[in-house]
């Protein structure tokens, strides 16, 4: 598998989105919902990590770094383990604003054919007023 050689291993947005071929800004549009868990995930432990260093009296950069890679790493490994794929590798979605304008298109639709048809009402031509 492709294991990282070392924690610089790690992709940043910049280098994700580049190899998506997508914006870093739409990033999180693209992504599927087990990567958005592992986004959520990771970013969940690492404030509690840095909550409990803080209380903990740990002030340094350096040491709140460490566990954010650290961190990083593990989620990566449970993604790799689970999907047998590493984070950038797994398949780009389509973005949301369009499966938004898609379910919305749909919706009418369906509507258009759930709605009871009423015949309209025939009326005679009425020959225009003469003056």
């Amino acid at each position: 598998m492709n294991e990282p050689r070392n924690t610089d291993d790690l992709m940043m947005n910049v280098q994700l989105a580049n190899r998506r071929g997508i914006k870093k800004e739409e990033l999180i549009d693209h992504m599927g919902r087990y990567e958005l868990g592992a986004n959520l995930f990771r970013i969940q432990t690492t404030e509690a990590t840095l909550e409990r260093l803080a209380k903990e009296g740990v002030t340094s950069q350096a040491v709140a770094e460490r566990e954010y890679r650290r961190i990083g790493n593990e989620v990566r490994k449970m993604v790799r383990d689970a999907t047998g794929k590493n984070p950038e590798d797994l398949p780009v979605k389509r973005r949301l604003s369009d499966v938004h304008k898609q379910l919305k298109i749909g919706h009418k639709g369906m509507e258009r054919i759930d709605s009871p048809t009423v015949p309209k009402k025939k009326t005679a031509k009425r020959s225009p007023k003469k003056k």
